[in-house]
């Protein structure tokens, strides 16, 4: 699954993130650890997470067809931050 890692910040834009699983049979069991921090729909090879807590969200993907293989986890950190302005003098 690609990213491993990601910041995720919930702001003005509703558009989901969209995390890849890139090998394996196609019959994956998709599960987050709250779902509090996010919502997520599965199509296919795609996960959609929509954001709607802060906190740090683990996406746990197992392919159902293939038990021997490890599990892919992806960690996403949700912040609330929209947006940083720095001023230097």
């Amino acid at each position: 699954m690609t990213p491993k890692y990601k910041s995720l910040y919930i702001g003005s834009k509703a558009e989901p993130y969209k995390l890849q699983i890139l090998y394996g049979s196609g019959h994956f069991a998709i599960r987050i650890n709250n779902t509090d921090l996010a919502e997520i729909i599965h199509k296919d090879r795609e996960v959609l997470v929509y954001p709607c807590g802060l906190g740090h969200l683990e996406v746990t993907i197992e392919d159902l067809e293939l038990p021997e293989s490890s599990v892919a986890v992806s960690t996403i950190l949700i912040s609330e931050i929209d947006r940083l302005s720095l001023y230097s003098p």
